[in-house]
């Protein structure tokens, strides 16, 4: 086994991740060709490419899609990284339009009112033991 390895290796079809192996990219499209993907992956595929069309907010909706780019070429890290943007992002703006006055009420020892989305700042930049403030909402 050995010898076989070392050998995709030598024609870099068999790349080195971290403590394992991955296949070259091509030689993996090349085999989801030939043998299809994995049903569950194309069933959650399908399902993260409908939710784009229920999200309202057209803004969201276009960097939503942006994210899905990314996990349909793997970079997976970047998908979760700008899903999360547009949660935080939804998040204050709801924050700001429908509950403002509860969050400014309940931010417990943080300086300062929220009245913007740059002042949602104050509250995010503190240490995370410091942030039971949010589980409240």
């Amino acid at each position: 086994m050995g010898a076989y390895i070392k050998q995709l290796m030598d024609k870099k079809e068999l790349l080195k991740a971290g403590s394992g192996y991955k296949l070259e990219n091509k030689i993996r499209e090349k085999l989801d060709t030939a043998y299809g993907k994995p049903e569950i992956t194309i069933k959650v595929t399908n399902l993260l490419t409908s939710l784009a069309d229920t999200i309202p907010n057209m803004a969201e909706r276009d960097y939503y899609k942006e994210a899905l780019i990314c996990y349909r070429y793997g970079s997976l890290r970047a998908a979760v990284v700008m899903t999360w943007n547009i949660a935080f992002s939804h998040l204050c703006d709801h924050m700001l339009a429908k509950r403002l006055a509860d969050f400014n009420a309940r931010k417990d020892g943080v300086k300062g009112q929220i009245s913007t989305f740059n002042n949602f700042s104050i509250c995010f930049a503190l240490p995370c033991n410091e942030r039971s403030f949010l589980s409240r909402f």
